[in-house]
């Protein structure tokens, strides 16, 4: 799934992917890296209200919220009609495991933190111990990847469109309007649920949408829907009037926001119309894609994360000329460790074949499901 220069379609024929939505993915983690710039620096609780630094600040975080939908989306558009492997799980369980330890380990050598068993212990299980919770949800959809793509081959055309729809409805627009309802999504699109209904909508854009649109109305939605947000919650918020309406609305920078979910297919469309015709820049677009996770891995790491922005203080930068200037290279910096990291983590774990030792595991397994099946058709 994360090693983005091929898919397996439902035929089992290899396809690369195209660059376009590739270089969506290198633009969502760098849209990842900046979000966690202005909220863990303490960039955005702490930028002087009313300034243009305030207002620059918020529109920049707003354009860049949709990082975690857009990944989804990437995922359900191509995955849709593919199958899954379960070597991929391990894959990325593997890639898990590893950041997790010696992220923890490395702090531990550098004196960042004590030494604990437990906590070690917890980083062996990183899955279950969410040490990353947008890993533990996407590893969840991952594995209902093949009943959400069994619902979409079995039902017909409306039945699939109207349980995307009414997923929506129930999980971003009533939640939009209602945020106080706990039920329907109460980590506010941090959540397995959340991923379930990208994926689904994605998938539906491929099934039924595959069309493309002017880049340009992509383009102006996507900017639309950040000039709205910014009115809503940073304008209207002077008026004491909003402030009864704002308990009832749900304009907050989360990922079910119906305004963020819509910025987020204007961003999904734009760059699904793109085309990127040189066969150099599609190989290069490709394989950087396919280490992105590991940036994510790398700066975002709990043991590690608090640290490196403790060290970075992007907050000592409020009010400076260098504020942007310090954001921007410190983003870059941020991704090109992670990219240069992943990719030292891919060679050695070719030299000692790791990579041969999880194709083995998925050839036992499937083994056993044949087995099952065996079985299950006796019986």
């Amino acid at each position: 799934m994360w090693k983005s220069e091929c898919i397996i379609n439902s035929h089992g024929v290899k396809k690369v992917r195209d660059a376009n939505f590739e270089l969506l993915r290198i633009v969502a983690m760098f849209m990842i890296i900046i979000h966690h710039y202005l909220i863990f620096g303490g960039i955005l609780q702490n930028v002087v209200e009313g300034t243009m630094e305030y207002y620059i600040i918020n529109a920049i975080e707003f354009a860049c919220i949709v990082c975690v939908n857009v990944y989804v989306m990437i995922s359900g558009y191509y995955m849709i009609k593919s199958k899954t492997k379960f070597k991929k799980i391990l894959q990325i369980e593997l890639q898990l495991l590893t950041y997790s330890i010696l992220m923890y380990l490395w702090v531990v050598y550098k004196g960042e933190k004590e030494f604990n068993i437990y906590h070690l212990i917890k980083n062996f299980f990183p899955f279950i111990a969410n040490r990353y919770w947008f890993v533990t949800a996407y590893m969840g959809l991952y594995l209902l990847i093949p009943f959400i793509n069994k619902l979409a081959e079995v039902l017909d055309r409306k039945q699939f469109i109207r349980g995307v729809i009414i997923l929506g409805l129930l999980l971003c627009v009533f939640k939009t309007i209602y945020p106080g309802n706990e039920v329907l999504e109460g980590r506010n699109g941090y959540s397995l649920f959340w991923f379930v209904f990208l994926y689904a909508f994605a998938g539906c854009v491929r099934l039924y949408y595959d069309k493309n649109f002017k880049k340009i109305w992509c383009f102006l939605l996507y900017v639309a829907m950040i000039a709205i947000q910014i009115y809503l919650k940073v304008i209207l918020k002077k008026d004491s009037k909003f402030n009864i309406v704002q308990q009832y609305m749900g304009f907050g920078l989360s990922y079910n926001n119906l305004f963020i979910f819509i910025e987020s297919v204007a961003i999904f469309f734009f760059f699904k119309s793109l085309h990127i015709k040189t066969k150099v820049l599609n190989i290069v677009i490709n394989y950087i894609a396919g280490l992105t996770l590991g940036v994510y891995l790398y700066h975002q790491n709990d043991d590690y994360a608090w640290k490196m922005w403790e060290r970075i203080n992007p907050y000592q930068y409020i009010g400076s000329d260098n504020l942007f200037l310090m954001m921007m290279l410190t983003t870059c910096k941020i991704f090109v460790t992670g990219i240069i990291i992943e990719q030292c983590r891919v060679w050695i774990f070719k030299l000692f074949g790791l990579l041969k030792k999880i194709k083995f595991v998925d050839n036992c397994n499937k083994k056993i499901e044949k087995a099952f099946l065996k079985i299950g058709e006796k019986v």
